[in-house]
């Protein structure tokens, strides 16, 4: 009923999404420590409730577990509101091969002054307590 893929840069090459983000902009050491993160995509009738702030709670808390730092996302205008709501910051505009014009957000997964004062519901429990335990329930 819903997607959400997550690339660790550490990981391999992530394609046009290089340069549509501007990763390469980032050093080899910003490279190991950055995702990138595309394709949400929730099934019509399941659209008005929880799950996309789920999959993005699992795949923020992933992250966390594995050791990102920052974590990239595009989206067309209408979702602007939503990644916001989640913690993401506009850094620029792009044209998306596939979507048209799109806004490039940004995530600093370990930003929680900036994740409490916006409460985004992506935080749920300080930081440096979260475990690859409690990730992986």
């Amino acid at each position: 009923v819903g997607v959400l893929r997550t690339n660790f840069l550490r990981e391999g090459d992530v394609g046009e999404y290089t340069i549509l983000y501007g990763l390469n902009a980032l050093t080899p050491m910003q490279r190991q420590v950055t995702s990138v993160t595309t394709r949400l995509m929730i099934a019509a009738p399941y659209r008005s409730g929880t799950l996309a702030v789920r999959l993005a709670t699992a795949v923020y808390d992933f992250g966390l577990a594995s050791g990102i730092e920052f974590d990239y996302i595009d989206c067309n205008p209408p979702l602007d509101h939503f990644f916001r709501r989640l913690g993401h910051r506009p850094m620029h505009q792009g044209s998306h091969p596939e979507y048209g014009d799109v806004s490039i957000m940004r995530l600093r997964l370990r930003d929680e002054s900036h994740l409490r004062t916006i409460r985004s519901p992506l935080i749920r429990l300080p930081l440096n307590r979260r475990s690859r335990e409690e990730v992986s329930q």
